[in-house]
């Protein structure tokens, strides 16, 4: 009997509302200048909604439902933390490319001998221009492995979206842990024990007040992320108890439980919390210190402080309190520290879905006093006062708690997180595609898929695979997949760029545009087989991209060679406006970090290595646009141009270089064994007792045929394997675990819609 289900409710109110100006510190500084972060904040009006520039998508109702697009989106008081700007370098193209078709055995594909090519992917190539495999005998754990070894076979290279992609992520993942290890993990430690302390004074200060039992709970609260990050914490005698059950429930990873510390005093305990998702997962695994912070920062980011429930609306607004008034030894406000830890997050993944202190502490000047100390917490007008203030506040947009069918989501969830985890666009999408908006009782759509999400973003062929899959039947799917096509349709460019998150996905958008056989693209991308590729390309990314922000982002539950004397000439997957979005969004990366002190910029020849990396993969990027620009126009590609095809692999190598850790001496890499293989997994929504889990596995070939010189050409380059599978939530995979089952030839289905791949 289907007993409970976890609700992913909420409007999408994704508007720009409330902007925090935030000064920058020195670019040469080689600390962060930490940002207090103000109580109150000014709400900046919404943009008015507009299409986002690129290629035009199909966003009408594929299968009956009414489209609701014209329904306007509701700004809401979250804070956008401005870093840098998004600047896009404008393409501008006619594309031109005659079409052209491919004879039976290659006939005349002036190349085709050189390569070794099995019957299925002949027949492939012939059918549709391009044909992908997995290679036979060597297993490509990273692309530049893949095209270094073509440039040295002197074979003609194919440059792929995906290996672009893979790159981005490599440098993204190793910035985000590096400001992570270098900064993050001491201030987390710093506020933890500058917390801890102001909440002993605080229960002391509240014994024999009806707010006493408040107080307990923060004290048992902080305990618990004091010891997650500081295995030697002190834990204060008065919450031993229940901070020792929590940590246990926390190490077994043991499901849905209630929660001993949350339900401090409570006569009717029903309080429950996910623990599987505290198994540490990600780049979290390399090091002991990064696995601390990740369970002290789930911590944190998880456990809510319910609105509706008068005794942790308490401590919530001794936790406001505290956290407004509470100073490190050295006298550094505990509100600085939270605002050096929660900024630079949220300019990786974006804003709390959750109120934070930045939502709480204006109401509760405006209902408890300007300086309010702890007893007013013990005043039961002032604390009503203020919860009717604060019902005013938007509620959570994805859920993440427990929660039984038939209550109202909403009331129940909202409330106050101390790092609250981020709204993101994509889990906003699975939220409003699963039970109870989609399916009954009896028939649930308990878990989402992929596709979802490219279809939501207006892919017709995401939305036709999903049909072909029956996922389109359960009840509501096409209204509320109507819905979310209508409300993302709607964004401006402005939302899709504010932080770096939503500018991945951002990266996505013409990837999903079909290109029709007179439209001026090359053949092989005129075709169903192509639109599925760039599936699975977007689909590989997202998998990067959910496995990098797996501890921050809301999950919804429910080097080249000599050149020969007549060099071959490859070409670009032609998508000028995708790299031009590519090269926005590392620039964006490197001048925002460095605006903040986190990314070191120097001229010297000590000059930091993410910082060249980044300005290396940008203007690549810039390059590939340029190029594939001139393809589509037709216009000749210089020696120079031919040449950077050539050694892509080279580049490719010497960014996946420096995004590993800092190596030992003799070694190329890291010690990680994760800075030599690209596969990875990470699980992106949940049910009652399963996971649903994206995973990228070892690289394909991909075979395409090329138009050159009035000649056709066949070249290689490599894509993604993705993959998508349902996974007990008590048995969430590690990198580690889900190597090994590559490795023993354990793998699920790659999807039978992948047309493209010859097996």
């Amino acid at each position: 009997m289907y007993r409970a289900a976890k609700q992913w409710l909420a409007t999408l109110t994704v508007g720009l509302a409330v902007a925090v100006g935030i000064a920058g510190c020195d670019a040469g500084s080689p600390t962060p200048t930490p940002v207090v972060g103000p109580p109150a904040t000014a709400s900046a009006s919404l943009p008015s909604p507009s299409i986002t520039t690129g290629p035009a998508m199909d966003n009408t109702p594929t299968n009956g439902g009414t489209p609701q697009s014209d329904v306007p989106l509701t700004p809401s008081a979250r804070e956008v933390v401005s870093f840098s700007p998004y600047t896009l370098e404008p393409s501008s193209v006619n594309p031109a490319v005659q079409p052209y078709t491919v004879q039976p055995g290659l006939a005349n594909v002036e190349n085709a001998s050189q390569f070794e090519l099995s019957a299925n992917a002949k027949s492939l190539i012939e059918k549709n221009g391009f044909a992908a495999q997995f290679p036979s005998g060597t297993q490509y754990k990273q692309f530049y492995l893949l095209y270094q070894d073509y440039s040295y076979k002197q074979k003609p290279v194919f440059v792929t979206t995906d290996s672009l992609l893979h790159v981005y992520h490599l440098m993204f993942d190793k910035i985000l842990r590096s400001t992570e290890t270098k900064y993050l993990i001491d201030y987390l430690k710093q506020l933890n024990s500058t917390m801890l302390k102001e909440t002993e004074a605080q229960y002391n200060a509240l014994k024999g007040t009806t707010a006493e039992n408040a107080a307990r709970r923060n004290l048992a609260y902080f305990a618990v992320a004091s010891r997650l990050i500081d295995p030697n914490a002190a834990v204060p005698d008065a919450v031993g108890k229940e901070v020792t059950q929590e940590l246990k429930l926390i190490a077994d990873h043991a499901g849905y439980n209630l929660s001993p510390v949350m339900n401090t005093g409570s006569a009717q305990p029903d309080f429950r919390e996910d623990y599987s998702q505290y198994k540490a997962r990600g780049h979290y695994t390399r090091s002991e210190a990064l696995t601390r912070y990740f369970g002290a920062m789930m911590w944190y980011g998880r456990i809510t402080f319910r609105l509706n429930n008068l005794d942790e609306t308490r401590s919530a607004l001794l936790l406001t309190q505290a956290l407004d008034t509470a100073t490190t030894a050295d006298g550094k406000p505990a509100a600085e520290l939270w605002a050096s830890i929660y900024d630079p997050t949220s300019f990786f993944v974006g804003g709390a879905d959750d109120l934070t202190y930045r939502d709480y502490a204006p109401a509760m000047k405006e209902a408890l006093g300007d300086a309010p100390d702890a007893k007013a917490v013990a005043d039961d007008a002032k604390v009503e006062q203020f919860r009717t203030l604060a019902r005013s506040l938007a509620g959570p947009r994805i859920n993440s708690m427990f929660v039984f069918v038939e209550q109202d989501t909403e009331k129940v969830t909202r409330g106050l997180r101390m790092m609250g985890q981020r709204f993101t666009l994509d889990e906003y999408v699975f939220g409003q595609l699963m039970f109870n908006k989609v399916g009954t009782v009896d028939k649930p759509r308990s878990l989402p898929k992929g596709l979802d999400v490219p279809s939501a973003f207006g892919s017709t062929e995401a939305y036709s695979i999903l049909e072909s899959l029956g996922e389109t039947t359960y009840k509501n799917y096409i209204t509320q997949m109507d819905k979310v096509r209508g409300e993302i349709k709607g964004l401006p460019t402005s939302q899709w760029t504010e932080n770096l998150y939503w500018s991945w996905l951002y990266t996505f958008r013409p990837l999903l545009s079909t290109k029709a056989p007179d439209s001026g693209f090359p053949s092989f991308m005129t075709n169903e087989a192509w639109t599925r590729k760039n599936l699975n390309t977007v689909l590989g990314s997202w998998t990067e991209l959910k496995h990098d922000t797996i501890l921050y982002a809301k999950q919804a539950g429910g080097a080249g060679g000599g050149a020969p004397q007549e060099p071959p000439k490859g070409y670009v997957e032609p998508e000028p406006e995708f790299y031009a979005r590519v090269a926005a969004l590392v620039g964006m990366t490197r001048d925002g970090l460095v605006s903040r002190g986190l990314l070191v910029k120097s001229d010297s020849n000590n000059s930091s290595e993410d910082y060249d990396a980044l300005a290396t993969l940008e203007s690549l990027a810039l390059s590939l646009k340029h190029i594939s620009e001139k393809e589509l126009d037709n216009k000749p590609l210089t020696d120079d141009e031919y040449m950077l095809i050539r050694n892509y692999g080279g580049y490719l190598s010497s960014i996946t270089t420096r995004a590993a850790d800092p190596a030992k001496p003799g070694e190329q890499f890291g010690a990680d064994p994760s800075d030599q293989d690209a596969a990875l997994v990470a699980d992106v929504a949940s049910s009652m007792d399963s996971a649903l889990t994206e995973a990228t596995g070892r690289f394909m070939e991909i075979y395409v045929v090329f138009p050159t010189d009035g000649k056709l050409y066949l070249g290689r380059g490599g894509i993604y394997s993705q993959y998508e599978f349902s996974q007990p939530s008590s048995d969430r995979l590690t990198d580690e675990q889900w190597r090994t089952r590559i490795d023993k030839g354990q793998l699920p289905s790659i999807g039978d819609w992948k047309t493209f791949i010859a097996k």
